[in-house]
C-alpha cells in the first residue's frame, strides 16, 4: 500500500511538472496539440538511402549469398490490360481496365492479374532477381520477415532502379503474398501483387513432390479438430485459391502517375514543408476511395448497375474458381483479402480454419497455442486488408448452394457500408 502511495506521488508531482508537459506537447502525444512541435521536434522517417538508385544495377546482391534451390526472375513495372466484362464495360465506357502486374519472366514467362502465383517448399533459399523500368521499386515478401536488406520496405532498406537479388528462406509452410512496398496503397490497387505460398515437403511414401503446382492433390500445413496432436500436415484433394479484390476505377483510368501522392525527400531537411504534397491536385486522391470493381483470382463480376440498396450483386461461375468435388474429397480453400474492404466470407457447408495469415493453428512450437476450429455453414467470417486463411471444407454430404462474399466500406463497416456481393457455386457431388 506504501508503495502505491508512493508512485501516486511521483505521478501526481510529474502531472504538475510544468517543464515535461510542455516537452510532451511539443512531441506532439496528446491529440489537441498532435504535429505543433518544430521541425527539431517532430520527426518523420529519414529518406530511403539512394546509394542502390544511383548506379545501374545488374543482379547486385544478395551480400551473403548462398547457393539457392529456387530462383524466380520478376519484373516490374508491366502495364496489363484487365478484360471487363459486358455490363461492367458498358458502365465505365472501357472495353479493359488499365492495370500494373509484375511479370515473372521464369520460363515460361508468365503476366496476369494477380501478378503470377509464385510457389516455393519450406526451408528452400530463394533468390528472386527483381527488376524495374519505371523508376524505383522494390518487393516486399509479405509474411516472410527477410533479414532487412531482403525484406523489400524501401523506408527503412532501399529501392532499386535495375535489379536486385533479394534472398530469403521460407521456414515456416503456408499462404502469403508479394507486393511493391513503394507508394504502397497505390501500387497495391493498381495491381503489383501476387499471391507466394510455401508448400510443406511431401511425407516419405505419397509418391507427391513438392511444390503442389497442380491444384491437387497436395499437402497442407495444418491439423483438424480431429486430427491426433502433432500433426504437421494435412492431404488434400482440391486446392482453390481465392484472391479477393476491389476496386475503384478512377484510380485506373485516370491515367495516374506512379508517383502520385508521394512525398518528395530532402535527405538534409526530411521535415521540410514544401515536400509533402497536398491531396487535391492530382485527378485522384489516395483518400477517395468508392470501390465498383469487384473480383475474384482476377475474374469481375460482371454488374453494371448498382441494385437498388446501392449494392453490386452477382454470381462468378468461373471453372477455375468454383468448387466441384465429390463426396469425401478434401477440399482446400486459400483465402487472401488484397481489396481495401472489410471482407466477409459465408460458406455453405461446416469447414475448419487451420491456419490464418501463413500461421498454422496448433502445429508445433508457439503455434500449440492456438487450435483449428470449425465455423459452421452460414457463419462469416471477417477479414480485412492484406488478411490470409486457409480453410478445408467438410464434403460429406451433397450441396449445390453458393458460398457469399461481401465487401463493407471499411469506414461504414458490418453491416451498414455493404458495397458488393459476390456469390459462388459450391457443388459436392454424390
Amino acid at each position: 500500500m506504501a508503495d502505491t502511495q508512493a508512485l501516486s506521488g511521483v505521478m501526481l508531482l510529474l502531472l504538475r511538472d510544468k517543464p515535461v508537459r510542455a516537452e510532451m506537447q511539443a512531441f506532439g502525444t496528446l491529440r489537441n496539440t498532435f504535429f505543433t512541435g518544430t521541425n527539431n521536434q517532430l520527426r518523420k522517417h529519414v529518406c530511403p538511402p539512394t546509394e542502390l538508385e544511383s548506379v545501374p544495377l545488374v543482379g547486385v546482391g544478395p551480400i551473403d549469398p548462398l547457393p539457392p534451390n529456387r530462383t524466380f526472375d520478376l519484373r516490374l513495372l508491366r502495364a496489363f490490360d484487365l478484360p471487363l466484362p459486358p455490363n461492367v464495360a458498358a458502365m465505365l465506357g472501357a472495353i479493359v481496365l488499365p492495370m500494373w502486374t509484375i511479370e515473372d519472366s521464369t520460363p515460361p514467362r508468365r503476366q496476369s492479374f494477380p501478378s503470377p502465383l509464385l510457389r516455393m517448399v519450406r526451408g528452400e533459399i530463394i533468390h528472386a532477381v527483381v527488376g524495374t523500368s519505371s523508376g524505383v521499386h522494390n518487393i516486399h515478401w509479405h509474411g516472410i520477415e527477410p533479414t532487412p536488406m531482403n525484406d523489400g520496405v524501401g523506408k527503412h532498406s532501399f529501392e532499386i532502379n535495375n535489379s536486385f537479388v533479394y534472398q530469403f528462406q521460407p521456414n515456416q509452410a503456408g499462404t502469403f503474398f508479394y507486393h511493391c512496398h513503394k507508394n504502397t496503397v497505390h501500387h497495391f490497387e493498381m495491381g503489383l501483387y501476387g499471391g507466394l505460398i510455401v508448400d510443406p515437403p511431401a511425407p516419405a511414401g505419397s509418391g507427391l513432390t513438392a511444390p503442389y503446382v497442380t491444384g491437387g492433390p497436395g499437402f497442407v500445413a495444418g491439423r483438424l479438430t480431429t486430427s491426433p496432436a502433432g500433426t504437421e500436415v494435412l492431404a488434400y484433394d482440391i486446392e482453390k485459391i481465392w484472391v479477393v479484390d476491389d476496386m475503384d476505377s478512377a484510380w485506373h483510368l485516370s491515367g495516374s502517375d506512379h508517383m502520385l501522392n508521394m512525398q518528395a525527400c530532402n535527405p538534409l531537411d526530411p521535415n521540410a514543408p514544401g515536400t509533402f504534397y497536398v491531396f487535391g491536385t492530382n485527378p485522384i486522391n489516395l483518400n477517395d476511395f468508392q470501390p465498383d470493381i469487384f473480383t475474384v483470382t482476377g475474374v469481375v463480376l460482371d454488374v453494371g448497375a448498382r441494385n437498388g440498396q446501392g449494392v453490386f450483386q452477382g454470381v462468378i461461375d468461373n471453372a477455375a474458381i468454383r468448387i466441384d468435388a465429390n463426396v469425401g474429397q478434401r477440399v482446400l480453400l486459400r483465402y487472401l483479402n488484397t481489396g481495401y474492404t472489410i471482407q466477409e466470407l459465408t460458406l455453405p457447408v461446416d469447414a475448419t480454419v487451420i491456419a490464418w495469415d501463413g500461421h498454422p493453428l496448433g502445429v508445433g512450437g508457439f503455434h500449440r497455442f492456438s487450435s483449428p476450429y470449425v465455423v459452421p455453414a452460414g457463419r462469416p467470417i471477417q477479414t480485412t486488408t492484406a488478411r490470409r486463411m486457409d480453410i478445408m471444407l467438410n464434403t460429406d454430404a451433397a450441396v449445390s448452394l453458393l458460398a457469399h462474399i461481401r465487401y463493407y466500406d471499411w469506414i461504414k463497416g458490418v453491416p451498414n457500408g455493404l458495397v458488393g456481393h459476390v456469390q459462388i457455386p459450391v457443388n459436392i457431388n454424390a
